[in-house]
């Protein structure tokens, strides 16, 4: 897990690539108790690997009992993934494509710390995007 201040606000960004990867971080969320924002991005990329079913064994139920404020559903597999997040009981707020953009927005819509759970390819540009926030660069 990284963490940044954007603007006061703590923003956490970790990787998450496999089932098990996802439990422990949705563990951390489960058991920070303040209301929180979510996004959670997952793309196909050959570097993430082309099968993305993995993603419904993730125990995205979790959530649920997490005190989530807003959650994001991204990445090119965001369609999947919000579908999976629906079935497992959890309100998705917004379905879009993971850029410069739709990060700042996500960031700006509340003033609760946030989570960003991102796969493989998604997680440098969002690094890199986080980075330049935190520096206050556009």
């Amino acid at each position: 897990m990284e963490s940044f201040r954007i603007n006061g606000k703590k923003v956490i960004l970790n990787l998450a690539k496999n089932p098990a990867g996802f439990n422990q971080a949705l563990e951390t969320l489960k058991n920070d108790p303040c209301e929180k924002d979510v996004y959670i991005a997952v793309n196909d990329m050959p570097s993430d690997g082309t099968d993305v079913s993995w993603i419904w064994d993730v125990e995205f139920e979790n959530l649920a009992f997490s005190n989530i404020n807003k959650l994001y559903a991204g990445g090119n597999r965001m369609d999947e993934l919000a579908l999976c997040l629906k079935y497992c009981g959890c309100n998705v707020d917004k379905v879009c494509a993971v850029n410069k953009k739709s990060i700042s927005e996500f960031l700006k819509s509340s003033d609760k710390t946030a989570y960003l759970l991102v796969n493989y390819t998604v997680l440098f540009e969002t690094q890199k995007t986080l980075k330049k926030m935190e520096k206050g660069e556009k």
